[in-house]
């Protein structure tokens, strides 16, 4: 309990320095930062605070309540993390056997993300994106029940969004007060839109989403939305390409289509 891991990091594989927490091993309260690392190989770790230059990495066990500040980083490639909060400049990597379940992804403002990416293999499940919090789902990656809040900075380019990758697939995900997804080539199925821009480009597919009041959906060419339901005071643009079918438009909704794409620099 209570151990500072500080610069252990000598550049030889296997010979790093490190906390290493194998089965049945409990570690709580550990700092790492200065390329030092907390290793949970079968064990339980908790309230770690990885700081610049520093690392957790999850291959087995759980953790619980990690907080991951500017320069420091999560690998997850097997285990479940439970409940990290990821500030500005912090990273979680999660592949093939790794699992993260409700993380707070909380940026920083511009230029200030705060990151996790899901690659094949990997699942994210109920994270909450706030302000430039952006969780990016790769090809084999998957996203399930995702809070999208407030990550509109009105700054394309640098908003905080989910960002869903051709091959990768995002499910039951909730966008709320002014926030943003990008589908660039995978699937969103059943996205809940209450207040929020969503834009789904070449080789992109948006299955069952529901607009409501100030929510929008713009589809480009190439990019495929089907069984949209928009509400009162949602918009649905298909671009020129692009293809809307089996959509349900209820009263004082806008459905229209146009020759050329919103402009899609998102996040």
């Amino acid at each position: 309990m209570n151990t500072l891991v500080l610069s252990t990091n000598v550049g030889a594989p296997g010979s790093n320095g490190s906390i290493v927490v194998s089965s049945g091993g409990v570690a709580s309260n550990t700092v790492v930062s200065s390329a030092g690392f907390e290793v949970n190989s079968g064990g339980l770790t908790s309230a770690t605070q990885v700081k610049s230059g520093g690392g957790l990495i999850m291959r087995g066990g759980v953790d619980s309540g990690t907080v991951i500040s500017a320069g420091g980083s999560a690998v997850v490639s097997a285990g479940t993390v439970f409940s990290a909060t990821v500030l500005g400049s912090g990273a979680v990597f999660v592949s093939s056997g790794g699992v993260t379940v409700g993380d707070l992804l909380i940026g920083g403002g511009l230029g200030v993300n705060a990151r996790e990416n899901v690659s094949s293999g990997g699942i994210a499940s109920g994270a909450t994106l706030i302000n430039t919090g952006v969780l990016t789902v790769l090809s084999g990656g998957l996203a399930v029940g995702t809070l999208v809040l407030s990550t509109n900075i009105g700054a394309p380019g640098s908003n905080g969004a989910l960002v869903v990758s051709a091959g990768g697939v995002a499910s039951g995900t909730v966008m709320s007060s002014g926030s943003r997804m990008a589908e660039r080539g995978g699937i969103d199925v059943n996205t809940l839109i209450m207040h929020g821009d969503a834009f789904v480009s070449a080789g992109g597919l948006t299955l069952s989403s529901v607009l409501s009041s100030g929510a929008t959906l713009t589809v480009s060419g190439g990019g495929v939305a089907s069984a949209t339901v928009v509400s009162t005071g949602g918009s649905f643009t298909v671009s020129s390409g692009g293809v809307g079918s089996n959509t349900t438009i209820l009263t004082a909704a806008a459905q229209s289509s146009r020759p050329a794409a919103r402009p899609l620099a998102t996040p």
